[in-house]
């Protein structure tokens, strides 16, 4: 009997996981059913977080086998879950491969796709079916029950993986307080509170405590509840020793909020009192809205106050209700305070961005002149070229955002 031309695909779930075992075993059965392997695939994922379509070693053994040159047509896998833990996936693997003439021989049962004249095995299929069924079942069983054992391990204080900033494991292996970056938590805590923007939050930090935390990770800081002693692990929540209290928190989640509303962008006619008339009801801000057909031009609430609209002959009476208002804050001492703040603030934006927008131009120029010099080539030059490019404009941007803010200011 001539003996079969086959490839072999081999999967584990992890990189620790060593793929040897399965080879030796396949190679073992290769020898004693007469097929002679060409050529291994491997690949080091996890089938259920990874789809199939997007393994490197799986893709690479599709390119081979649909090779019209390739004379190999078989492909013999250790068992069916390693082409994958999900019933639709195999099915759709075998269908594919099925269309293209390629046989799919699962070794631990003996059990191939096609029959000898290369069609589709109808008996094969259907327990080839089941078995990924089952392949599917105990990943989920299995799944829950880890599941399970970590909400059980997270309700004593255990499953804690120490890279909340702020905490350490102790040795009983429950978060404890990390006193040295709980005091720079705490501080952007003080700093949110007191309706300080993340900017300048992360400015303040790398000022006094010299490390280097950028904005979406003060974000993220912020609204992480852990820091109030609440810990959130699997829809569960389970008490930790706090950093701050919940009113702090509540507080600086309350500014993080006002923040988003306020940078919304809204699509609206042309409105020289845009955003300077507030809602009588709730306080936000009412933005205009023009239906040409109705012939109608009123102010509505930007928030749930649906109802809450003003029409034109309301216009000037909350105009005057602004102005007064205005008036009234700028003699209040606090009001003062806090635009002094904020002139300072955006002055010292305004200092840092052109310092960045200088070394960009500077990294441009030096590949412009390794580019000269021969040291880089075109393709290089060109790729670096638009990096800088897209760097200065988008530090442009912000420059001239700046430069209105200090002007309204």
């Amino acid at each position: 009997m001539s003996k079969i031309k086959a490839v072999a695909y081999v999967r584990v779930s992890t990189k620790e996981q060593s793929l040897d075992r399965q080879k030796e075993e396949i190679q073992k059965y290769a020898n004693e059913n007469d097929y002679i392997i060409e050529k291994y695939f491997e690949d080091k994922v996890s089938s259920m977080k990874v789809s199939i379509d997007k393994r490197t070693g799986f893709n690479r053994l599709k390119k081979y086998l649909f090779d019209d040159n390739i004379k190999a047509k078989t492909l013999l896998v250790h068992e069916v879950s390693r082409l994958g833990r999900k019933n639709f996936e195999v099915q759709n693997v075998i269908e594919e491969f099925s269309q293209k003439r390629v046989n799919i021989h699962i070794m631990d049962m003996k059990q191939s796709t096609l029959n000898e004249n290369g069609i589709k095995s109808p008996e094969s299929n259907i327990i080839i079916s089941i078995l990924a069924s089952m392949a599917e079942n105990e990943n989920r069983v299995l799944s829950d029950r880890i599941k399970g054992g970590l909400l059980s391990s997270a309700k004593k204080g255990f499953a804690f993986s120490s890279k909340i900033t702020g905490y350490k494991k102790g040795e009983d292996k429950k978060p404890q307080v990390d006193e040295k970056e709980a005091s720079i938590v705490r501080r952007i805590y003080e700093l949110a509170e007191s309706d300080t923007t993340l900017y300048f939050i992360s400015k303040a930090i790398q000022e006094e405590f010299g490390k280097e935390i950028n904005s979406k990770t003060i974000s993220g800081i912020v609204k992480n509840p852990f820091y109030k002693g609440d810990r959130k692990y699997l829809e569960e929540t389970i008490p930790v020793p706090p950093l701050v209290t919940k009113e702090t928190w509540n507080k600086a989640n309350e500014f993080l909020n006002k923040r988003k509303v306020f940078t919304k962008r809204y699509q609206v006619n042309v409105n020289v009192v845009e955003g300077k008339i507030e809602c009588y009801n709730c306080g936000n801000p009412m933005y205009q809205v023009v239906i040409k057909k109705g012939r109608s031009n009123m102010f509505k609430c930007s928030k749930k106050c649906s109802k809450v609209t003003v029409n034109r002959p309301w216009l000037y009476e909350m105009i005057r209700y602004v102005v007064e208002k205005h008036t009234k804050k700028v003699n209040d001492e606090k009001f003062k305070n806090d635009l002094s703040k904020q002139i300072k603030e955006n002055e010292q934006l305004e200092a840092d961005l052109r310092k960045e927008k200088d070394k960009a131009e500077s990294a441009q120029l030096r590949n412009y002149d390794m580019f000269l010099k021969e040291k880089v080539s075109g393709a290089i030059y060109e790729k670096m070229d638009k990096i800088h490019v897209d760097e200065i404009n988008n530090i442009s941007l912000q420059f001239n955002e700046c430069l209105k803010k200090n002007r309204i200011i």
